[in-house]
């Protein structure tokens, strides 16, 4: 189980109020996604446009990612198969 992060796309739901981006565990392809709740808490999150969402995302994307796969290597992975990170998860 060691998940990795070769992939830089991400994508913003305005519905579900999360940024997803993929990572790989061998062959598998392993959803993952942040709260904008936990990159407000976190990172300093103001605005809600995909613009300030994405920026914050990508200039704290090293911190993320080894948040998930914190997650990931503990099998904290909701029912559906992905990885999803929020603000108690940075506490």
């Amino acid at each position: 189980m060691a998940l990795r992060f070769p992939f830089r796309a991400r994508l913003f739901s305005f519905d579900r109020k999360v940024v997803t981006f993929f990572g790989k565990d061998g062959e598998r392809m392993v959803e993952c996604a942040i709260a904008t709740e936990a990159l407000a808490h976190r990172f300093g999150l103001a605005a809600s446009d995909r613009q300030s969402v994405f920026e914050a995302f990508d200039r704290n994307r090293g911190e993320i990612e080894a948040k998930a796969k914190e997650k990931y290597q503990r099998r904290d992975i909701d029912p559906d198969g992905v990885v999803m990170l929020s603000s108690r998860d940075f506490a």
